[in-house]
């Protein structure tokens, strides 16, 4: 019976030393479901005065703030591309970590109030991507009620 509960121990201590677990390689932490380096979202935060006159809707204005890239490797970054939710893309830009108007000339602004489609990539360091279709709506032009 000794002989028996020396030889659990030793491999007890064996599979210690040797690290064994059930983690599969993962680092602590990690999602298995997700592959490592996978991007899952971000997120999109509209500025809070679009409305026709308002700089934000003029050529350089911004529209909106990128954020919290989740599961990317640093250095990310943002791009417009083509496909389901896009149709608008060529209204606008982005620049290090937003969304801006971009419309030539004459115009030089957005002139309709309603809502409008751009659809977003993220891209890390290690070539994953990630791909959001945005809709925001430009309010009309603010009634003056004071007179």
């Amino acid at each position: 019976m000794k002989k028996s509960c020396l030889l659990f121990v030793v491999c007890c201590l064996l599979f210690v030393v040797l690290g064994c677990d059930n983690s599969g390689g993962l680092p602590a932490g990690s999602n298995p479901a997700l592959p490592a380096g996978s991007i899952t979202g971000f997120t999109f935060t509209e500025n809070h005065s679009l409305h026709l006159g308002s700089l934000n809707v003029q050529t350089g204005g911004t529209v909106g703030f990128f954020g919290n890239v989740g599961g990317a490797t640093s250095p990310y970054a943002f791009s417009l591309v083509p496909g389901e939710g896009a149709g608008d893309n060529n209204l606008f830009a982005i620049g290090i970590a937003n969304l801006v108007v971009n419309i030539p000339a004459p115009l030089y602004a957005l002139t309709e109030s309603r809502q409008y489609f751009v659809r977003v990539r993220v891209a890390d360091a290690e070539g994953e991507s990630f791909d959001k279709a945005i809709t925001f709506f430009v309010a009309p032009t603010p009634v003056d009620v004071d007179g």
